[in-house]
């Protein structure tokens, strides 16, 4: 059992793959708590890392509907994240129980709705809205968004694609845009495709994506569209589905762009439910205004270009050896014409990795040809040790036809 100086603790009550959780008694002055420890194996310094990192963004917080994080105690076996006692079971517990309430499912989009206005009212992202991190004390009706450790600050750069098995959120509630393999930047919207992926789970009993294959998972958030609730289950008001429907859309720009404007929808909905058992149709977002002007993440005048890149990928999917060089003055969009991509190589199930020729590099020759194999070659080693050998193997084969075609010895 877990020993922390100045607790007493009383048992263990979740053991996921990152991180434990004890409930325990502050003994001065007496507070009923829950410790949150890294699980084994993970090196101290980087669990007092995640942890300070999850206290310093849940700390300014002040909503009735977030957990509250109170302080970080160090002890011999590294740290425990003290929070006021959580109460209820996590919705993911609740969903494996069976069918769950229209009203019910509605009381948690609204009540999680409100604790991400405040997340977003501090330039935050939460970055892990799914069943396991709603908690949902029924008897009160008080719902609880846990875990910060992969929440980030509003920003919009956009990053590598990172490993899916890295990925913090199930791919089954990830938003397109935070698989990496697009080239959109992931802000507050991200959060809110997770809550309608949550509640289409709540409401339909499954997710709106399944599958044990992850980049096939990746590419159904990317470009398949789902089964409407209204469809799934005909006793869903539509007016439910249409706003389940708004956060799902793939592109950011046609979701909803506030928490405010998505409370005031989802609140219409509860209220009316509860009155009438009904829901009449009404203009979505009529409060949703963004609070600053965003412009679209697309590219614009820049589809001959794109075209062309896309039929060279086409041609190279067959078979045939290409190559295209993306030429322009710095600053003009060439990486971002390029990562237009990344969509279409997750289609058919490829790898993108790229390299840029640096102005700064001119001394180092191949200096793009090594930072994308340089990148390749990590991409590999992340996979599983039998898609790593599959690829092995075609590599090797490869080379050795072409060591056999141009006569070099194998």
């Amino acid at each position: 059992m877990l020993r922390v100086p100045g607790y007493e603790v009383h048992e263990q009550i979740h053991e996921g793959p990152r991180f434990h959780l004890f409930r325990a008694t502050r003994i001065t002055p007496r507070l009923r708590v829950v410790l949150k420890v890294l699980a084994p194996g993970v090196p101290a310094p980087a669990a007092l890392i995640r942890l300070q990192h999850e206290l310093d963004v849940a700390g300014p917080l002040h909503s009735a509907h977030l957990a509250r994080y109170l302080r970080l105690e160090r002890h011999e076996d590294g740290g425990a994240l003290v929070a006021e006692e959580l109460e209820g079971r996590s919705l993911e517990e609740l969903l494996a129980g069976g069918h769950l309430p229209i009203d019910l499912a509605l009381q948690i989009g609204v009540q999680v709705a409100a604790g991400l206005l405040e997340i977003h009212a501090h330039d935050m992202i939460h970055r892990g809205i799914h069943p396991g991190n709603i908690l949902v004390d029924r008897p009160r009706a008080r719902v609880l968004l846990v875990d910060f450790a992969e929440a980030s600050p509003l920003a919009d750069a956009l990053g590598e694609a990172p490993r899916l098995e890295d990925l913090a959120i199930p791919l089954a509630y990830v938003s397109p845009e935070q698989t990496g393999r697009l080239n959109r930047p992931v802000d507050r919207r991200t959060d809110f495709y997770s809550l309608g992926a949550t509640l289409y789970h709540a409401l339909a009993r499954r997710p709106p994506f399944e599958g044990s294959d992850p980049l096939a998972l990746v590419h159904a958030h990317i470009a398949r569209a789902h089964v409407s609730l209204a469809e799934v289950d005909r006793s869903i008001p539509r007016q439910i589905a249409r706003v389940v429907d708004k956060l799902l859309a793939k592109n950011p720009e046609d979701r909803y762009q506030t928490a405010r404007g998505l409370l005031a929808d989802l609140t219409e909905c509860l209220v009316q439910y509860q009155s009438t058992r009904a829901v009449e149709d009404f203009a979505l977002g009529r409060h949703d205004a963004a609070p600053r002007f965003r412009p679209p993440g697309k590219i614009y005048g820049r589809g001959e270009e794109r075209d062309a890149l896309l039929r060279a990928h086409g041609a190279a999917a067959q078979g045939r050896k290409v190559l295209l060089l993306v030429a322009g003055e710095p600053g003009v969009g060439k990486s971002s014409l390029v990562s237009e991509l990344r969509r279409t190589m997750t289609a058919h199930r490829g790898l993108f990795v790229s390299g840029k020729f640096d102005q700064l590099q001119r001394h180092a020759p191949y200096a793009a040809l090594g930072e994308a194999l340089d990148a390749l070659c990590r991409g590999l080693l992340a996979m599983p040790d039998d898609e790593l050998a599959s690829w092995r193997a075609r590599i090797l084969a490869l080379g050795a036809v072409e060591a056999h075609g141009t006569g070099i010895p194998r």
